[in-house]
């Protein structure tokens, strides 16, 4: 039997940590999860009692992919919207380019705050992550007079280092 996973389901397992390796990578499941041709109930699988380890694990190797951006300047925060959940901890604000075009004719190279602990207002690692833009790097994006003053000349740029996801090797941005 084979199972696809929703996309909503799969951030849930990522953001958990579960299945990051075969040591954390088990079966558990009701007896009314499935039923055979003759309509009888499967055997349950319980935690800790006969939950069913994996049988071929394959590591998630897939890196998370920027899918869209939000800037808000008035209130000082980039939301990033990501393909798979990402380790919000990870986040090196560093590594974000705000540009006005491309080719940018003006930039800016985000400085951060301090530690990811301090500029991510995400509780928690998920898909979108929140994060607080410094004094220094609003006032540099106030200053320029064409960056980041319409959604035509406000454009990012990530490096691979910027986030990684939650797999036991972490994969970089893509």
């Amino acid at each position: 039997v084979s199972i696809q996973l929703s996309i909503q389901d799969s951030n849930e397992i990522k953001r958990k940590n579960i299945g990051t390796t075969a040591t954390n990578t088990w079966l558990q499941l009701t007896e009314t999860v499935v039923r055979d041709q003759a309509g009888n109930l499967a055997h349950p699988r319980s935690r800790g009692i006969n939950a069913a380890p994996v049988g071929i694990f394959t590591a998630d190797v897939v890196s998370p992919e920027l899918l869209s951006y939000d800037i808000d300047l008035s209130a000082g925060t980039m939301t990033l919207s990501f393909s798979e959940t990402v380790d919000r901890f990870s986040l090196l604000e560093d590594e974000i380019t705000i540009q006005n075009g491309n080719p940018a004719t003006e930039s800016r190279t985000l400085i951060g705050t301090g530690t990811a602990l301090d500029q991510v207002l995400t509780a928690d690692n998920g898909p979108i992550i929140v994060i607080r833009m410094g004094i220094i790097d609003m006032n540099e994006l106030k200053r320029l007079r064409n960056l980041a003053t319409t959604q035509a000349n406000t454009l990012i740029t990530l490096s691979s280092f910027t986030i990684t996801d939650t797999a036991f090797a972490p994969n970089a941005l893509q």
